[in-house]
């Protein structure tokens, strides 16, 4: 086993358990480097870090949460990186109550609140559905604020419908000297989307391209898209994806133009969309099934049976209606009709 030569002298060896354990999670090993962890006679910090942050990476949330446990029996204290690889994870699975013990922890020893740790907390509180308590960690006790610290916090608004204050916390990051990066752009351009914000979207979308700089990736113009498209502009967001300078092409950005134009029924806009992606992508599923709906809200069933046998005809397959759930750290996915869960 290849942990058998640690155990003879476990004080010099502690720092060779690490790298080699490290060596292991680098290439993806997380299994093999838990064998090795687990024959090391001697732990510290770091090496129960090293394989917390391959379980992290290899999104094996339950191991997280469980090594992370098996740290307190053990009684190794956990430092900051410890607990900013176990939030991560609790945010991914909406495990509030541990996240909520991590702060009490915090709290009890005097942690300060700033940088990722600070940054860790507003992210797993915003995606637990507790955006007052990630609020008043960063209104509170966030000692120190760097650009990720205020992105989190302006995501955790965005997701959660608060569009003005989004916008009002860039204001302040701004006003703060803090210079704002594309994730903070892609954040309260989608608040501005969300919230119905069209003429605060289309000046910070200015103020990133004139006075940033920034050059505008997919993920930007999605959300000045989606702002367009929400307010009935239809023709100008066709104008912007047609004149992107990107030299990929996106299915994605065709469809969100493609869902504005059911919202607002215009039924020849969305024929000459629907047309483009199936060019891009002729297994498309999504693409016919919008445009039968805008069909259908116009009573021309005529087309809309049209549609239908286009689809059987290219073997086109309807993807089912899905979600998840997660229930005692244990993630489960529910199809439509598929009679497991009922």
């Amino acid at each position: 086993m290849p942990g058998t030569c640690l155990k003879k002298c476990p004080r010099r060896m502690l720092n060779l358990g690490i790298l080699m354990i490290s060596g292991y999670v680098g290439v993806e090993l997380v299994e093999e480097a838990r064998i090795l962890f687990d024959e090391m006679p001697l732990k510290d910090v770091v090496s129960w870090n090293v394989l917390i942050t391959g379980y992290a990476h290899s999104n094996q949330v339950g191991q997280v949460l469980k090594l992370f446990e098996d740290m307190q029996f053990a009684n190794v204290k956990p430092d900051n990186y410890t607990l900013v690889n176990v939030l991560s994870a609790c945010a991914q699975v909406g495990a509030l109550k541990q996240g909520q013990w991590i702060h009490a922890y915090a709290d009890k020893n005097g942690i300060n609140l700033h940088g990722f740790l600070a940054t860790a907390f507003v992210n797993m509180y915003s995606k637990c559905g507790c955006i007052d308590k990630a609020l008043r960690v960063f209104n509170d006790n966030t000692k120190e604020r760097d650009i990720s610290t205020w992105n989190s916090v302006i995501a955790g608004l965005s997701i959660h419908g608060y569009g003005k204050e989004a916008v009002e916390k860039f204001s302040e990051m701004m006003n703060d000297g803090c210079k704002p990066n594309e994730i903070t752009f892609v954040s309260v351009l989608s608040a501005c989307s969300r919230s119905g914000l069209f003429e605060e979207g289309c000046r910070i979308y200015e103020l990133m391209v004139r006075v940033h700089g920034l050059e505008p990736s997919i993920e930007h113009y999605g959300c000045i898209l989606d702002l367009l498209g929400r307010a009935g502009h239809l023709k100008e967001a066709l104008k912007l994806v047609q004149t992107m300078p990107l030299k990929e092409e996106s299915v994605g950005v065709w469809e969100s133009l493609l869902s504005a134009c059911r919202t607002h029924g215009n039924v020849e806009l969305a024929e000459i969309i629907a047309e483009k992606i199936l060019k891009l992508n002729p297994m498309d599923s999504y693409s016919y099934v919008q445009l039968s709906n805008i069909y259908a809200a116009k009573e021309r069933w005529g087309d809309v049976r049209e549609v239908w046998r286009k689809m059987r005809i290219q073997k086109v397959r309807k993807e089912p209606g899905g979600s998840m759930i997660e229930v005692d750290g244990v993630v489960h996915e529910f199809l439509a009709g598929d009679g497991l869960h009922a």
